[in-house]
């Protein structure tokens, strides 16, 4: 047995999907941003999976949805903040370095 179509699965496709534009765009732009995109991209088969399974093959579109639009994802959005974290800290670090060397002189 099929489980039910869900309609709020369904808006939440949608609002990936048109979320998904500039995504792209910022991919395409900066492509220091290519693990960002791969994340969403994730996110976005998963909820396409969760959709699925309403109509075919339930078990195997769920495994889908939870391991890549779920784990992978959220591994993946993890490593990207954690290394733009690092980056920012190193930035930072290097203007106020920067900054003091000014004053000094």
């Amino acid at each position: 047995m099929l489980p039910p179509f869900e309609y709020g699965e369904f808006i939440l496709f949608l609002t990936l999907l048109f979320g998904y534009i500039p995504v792209i765009f910022t991919y395409k732009t900066y492509h220091q941003t290519r693990l960002f995109f791969i994340a969403y991209t994730a996110l976005l088969f998963g909820i396409t999976a969760s959709n699925l399974e309403a109509f075919v093959l339930p078990f195997a579109f769920n495994l889908v949805e939870h391991g890549i639009g779920v784990a992978l994802a959220g591994i993946l959005f993890l490593v990207y903040a954690f290394r733009n974290y690092k980056e920012t800290i190193f930035l930072r670090e290097k203007i106020e370095n920067i900054a003091k060397e000014g004053k000094q002189r």
